[in-house]
């Protein structure tokens, strides 16, 4: 019966489709890349050290490709945020703003080194609200805030997409 119940559950697994696959990255002989600091095309300061510290954390947290000094690497990821731009999306009483929203545009591609071979491009839009206070630093904080959750998701987005090669 034990034995019945292992074979079962080979079958169920190989069945479903279910294999391990290599990564998209080594299967075009990349093991290493560069990570070059964004270019940043909005007014809003500091952008571009985020996504590019998020980056640099998702690549490192699952060691598919090590990010290496330029020299080294064999592959180099560059992008620019396109565009952050801030609106008010709900009013509370007497014409007072009670939510945001951040909504921030990213161009991100990773080429093989010395060449124009482009291995992965996107284009990628992301938005979060956040609530207004009528403390300003605590607004402050709630945008910061929000940013910063949009930034580790377009991080994670960019990392996904080059790791499955979509």
């Amino acid at each position: 019966m034990k034995r019945f119940l292992i074979n079962l559950l080979i079958l169920i697994i190989l069945g479903c489709g279910y294999h391990f696959e290599r990564s998209y990255l080594k299967s075009v002989g990349i093991d290493n890349i560069y990570i070059e600091p964004f270019k940043n095309k909005t007014q809003e300061r500091g952008l571009e050290n985020k996504i590019s510290n998020a980056l640099v954390y998702e690549f490192n947290m699952d060691k598919e490709a090590s990010i290496t000094r330029r020299e080294e690497a064999q592959a180099i990821l560059t992008g620019k945020i396109i565009s952050y731009e801030v609106y008010t999306v709900a009013y509370g009483r007497e014409d007072y703003t009670a939510t945001g929203r951040i909504i921030l545009r990213v161009e991100a591609e990773l080429k093989k080194k010395g060449t124009n071979n482009v291995i992965w491009k996107n284009e990628l839009t992301d938005q979060e609200e956040y609530m207004v206070s009528s403390d300003l630093i605590q607004t402050q904080r709630y945008r910061n805030e929000a940013l910063d959750r949009i930034i580790q998701r377009t991080a994670e987005r960019i990392h996904d997409q080059i790791s499955t090669g979509f």
